[in-house]
């Protein structure tokens, strides 16, 4: 997912979006985007929960919008649509 994170496909369908240690700060902003898309009716990717992984911070992202629907991951990321 470029040089920001990595974006992996999770066993229930839901992406996992890594950050890269040099791009740490990123996470919170973009889950804060999120969740104001997300209020404003935005059909986005929502953040379903956060986590760390090995000291690194990781957005999970569920509820794909239907216009996804079908669309791998590697599609999303190769198209930038999981990227801040």
């Amino acid at each position: 997912a470029g040089d920001k994170s990595e974006v992996f496909l999770l066993d229930d369908g839901r992406i996992l979006k890594l950050f890269v240690p040099h791009f740490a700060y990123l996470a919170p902003d973009e889950a804060r985007i999120a969740q104001v898309l997300a209020r404003a009716g935005v059909e986005a990717p929502r953040v379903e929960e956060t986590r760390e992984i090995d000291g690194r911070p990781a957005l999970v992202f569920g509820n794909m919008p239907a216009t996804w629907r079908g669309a791998s991951a590697l599609m999303l990321v190769r198209s930038s649509v999981l990227q801040p």
